[in-house]
């Protein structure tokens, strides 16, 4: 893994508070093609957290820790069903525990925009 130069966005929010519109925007569309690129792979990342995103000394975001990455097979019809991720971001079909698929990622998008624009978690 390359060494990133920066914070976990976490940091950088705790720093900032509350973004811009615009900013959040920018850092969003980033997270946004992540996504796009990892599920066109059939990838979940199942963890979308600001302590996953690195902010390099550009202001560009970059993805850590695959750990709970997991690809996913057409044979199952795109679809996991193992309770993992972290409890503020995870989506409610994780936690009941009936099977989901990549939009549990974009849930947690969400919420990450929620966090931006407000400074603080939308159900905590």
């Amino acid at each position: 893994m390359d060494f990133i130069e920066g914070e976990d966005l976490f940091d950088v929010i705790t720093k900032v508070i509350i973004f811009t519109a615009e900013h959040t925007t920018f850092l969003i569309s980033q997270i946004l093609l992540m996504m796009e690129h990892m599920h066109n792979n059939h990838i979940i990342y199942r963890d979308l957290k600001p302590e996953n995103l690195m902010m390099n000394t550009d202001g560009y975001l970059v993805l850590v820790d695959m750990g709970t990455a997991k690809k996913l097979k057409i044979e199952k019809r795109f679809r996991t069903n193992t309770i993992i991720g972290t409890p503020h971001y995870m989506a409610p079909e994780i936690i009941t525990g009936k099977g989901y698929s990549f939009p549990v990622d974009l849930w947690s998008l969400g919420v990450i925009t929620y966090e931006l624009l407000c400074g603080k978690l939308p159900f905590g």
